[in-house]
């Protein structure tokens, strides 16, 4: 299966791919694009907050999945360690919130789960790409997100005929922040 990848406006500059009347001077990297999240399975074993607080120090937080293709994607990272059958994932019982505070509909628990067994668990951890509730103070490997750029707000610099282009921008994404596939370099 072929994924389109995720590049930084200087990067996208340097390899040829932005065109039109979008030239680009060292300014443009000021503009950041969000590049696509990394999943990375951490092989020390942690309780769900130690976790938390190791991915925020070391990454961006303990791993959120919000769809069936993300899902899939964690599934294979953890899959693809035969040493590691289970690990922990953001989701906790905070009104089902994910580690990094945002909320998803998407859930892909085992069968009768969450069960909340004994009113101790709390925190969330995946096994063959099912979900369980489990206690917090189990310690598991772990999977974190890691963000592969960043988005900045400040800091453009707008000269001659560049600011039509970015004009243009502005009016286009009204966000700060974008993703933009191109396709893998050969």
């Amino acid at each position: 299966m072929e994924t389109s990848r995720l590049l930084s406006i200087t990067q996208q500059r340097d390899a040829g791919v932005l065109a039109g009347d979008r030239a680009f001077n060292r300014n443009d990297a000021a503009l950041g694009v969000l590049l696509d999240d990394q999943y990375v399975l951490v092989t020390e074993e942690k309780t769900w907050f130690e976790a938390q607080s190791y991915c925020r120090q070391h990454y961006t937080d303990l791993v959120s999945v919000r769809s069936p293709a993300e899902n899939e994607e964690v599934r294979s990272r953890l899959q693809g360690n035969p040493a590691v059958q289970e690990a922990w994932i953001g989701l906790h019982r905070d009104s089902w919130k994910w580690s990094d505070g945002s909320g998803s509909s998407f859930r892909h628990w085992w069968e009768s789960q969450p069960d909340n067994q004994n009113s101790t668990q709390a925190c969330v951890h995946m096994q063959r790409g099912r979900w369980d509730d489990w206690r917090c103070a189990t310690k598991f490997n772990f999977l974190c997100q890691s963000k592969g750029a960043y988005c900045r707000h400040a800091h453009l610099q707008v000269h001659g005929k560049h600011q039509t282009a970015r004009e243009k921008l502005g009016a286009i994404y009204s966000f700060p922040c974008w993703s933009m596939p191109v396709p893998p370099f050969t």
